[in-house]
């Protein structure tokens, strides 16, 4: 798929988007900007269905065989980091069978908004592998797993590294060890209106400056020690977390743990938690600032 510059004309369609907001425009159509309103970037992003949109079954993906589609979405995904200016890999309605899916480069979007679902029969291998990424987002779609019972500890749904300022907005993630699995150098990230469920571990694991908001997160975890969401790295610039719903979680709903403290911040607004062993468990020498 050719790659063109952006188009200026579409421009001045943003022009009433907010200070902050990133807008996404599709043939000059502003969308998602709410979503990453908290994002520290003001610019615009521009993906244009002729030259920016790489639809997965161009390269070779077929979501209603029982093939595999690893090498065909591997394929887009790499088409749109070759590009200077990324690019959005659409996946149609369908079911593909994929995992190790790598992700690096600026500006990709990952878009399953249209119905699409993700399969993997690994239980050793994550789905998607995000890593050393400016401006990623995630938008719809499900990820389903081989199930809660035999994912070992390297099945993720999505395992993030090397990353600021991301969006995750309304995934679905199921039958993975953990469902979306962060490292500590990842900041400053949204999860917006996820259901994560059906987790072997931990649902979410956030850093310091994510907000993650309207989320759901039932059936995590087997043990005492497997938890909703679980901080484990001191918080420098804090976290938010504001109407999100735990329910059968075996451990914590929020468990905050950091053997050397130094949490500067949580603010929790409107959650809720039904059939969980602890609803915030705060387990650091020096945790400060938890609203």
């Amino acid at each position: 798929v050719a790659v063109s510059p952006p188009d200026v004309s579409v421009m001045a369609d943003v022009a009433s988007v907010s200070d902050g907001a990133v807008a996404r425009v599709y043939d000059g159509v502003v969308t998602d900007a709410v979503l990453v309103a908290r994002l520290a970037v003001e610019d615009v992003r521009v993906f244009s269905d002729t030259g920016y949109v790489y639809n997965v079954v161009d390269y070779g993906a077929n979501g209603a065989d029982a093939l595999s589609d690893s090498t065909a979405i591997k394929a887009a995904v790499a088409a749109a980091q070759s590009s200077t200016f990324g690019g959005r890999v659409y996946f149609p309605p369908g079911i593909y069978l994929a995992q190790n899916i790598g992700v690096r480069g600026n500006d990709i979007c990952i878009d399953m908004r249209d119905g699409a679902i993700i399969t993997s029969t690994s239980t050793t291998l994550p789905v998607f592998r995000i890593n050393a990424c400016d401006r990623f987002s995630m938008l719809g779609g499900m990820i389903v797993g081989p199930g809660k019972v035999t994912p070992t500890v390297n099945c993720v749904g999505v395992l993030v590294d090397s990353l600021s300022g991301a969006v995750f907005d309304r995934v679905d993630v199921s039958g993975f060890y953990h469902g979306i699995r962060t490292t500590d150098y990842v900041t400053s990230c949204r999860y917006n209106g996820l259901f994560i469920h059906g987790i072997k571990h931990t649902g979410l694991w956030p850093r310091s400056g994510d907000i993650v908001s309207g989320c759901r997160f039932y059936d995590i975890g087997t043990l005492s020690v497997h938890h909703g969401l679980y901080f484990d790295t001191g918080l420098k610039t804090g976290a938010s977390l504001t109407g999100n719903h735990y329910r059968s979680v075996s451990g914590a709903a929020v468990h905050i743990f950091d053997e050397t403290g130094g949490f500067y911040g949580i603010t929790c607004t409107g959650e809720s938690m039904v059939r969980c062993g602890y609803g915030y468990l705060i387990d650091s020498p020096d945790a400060r600032n938890i609203v």
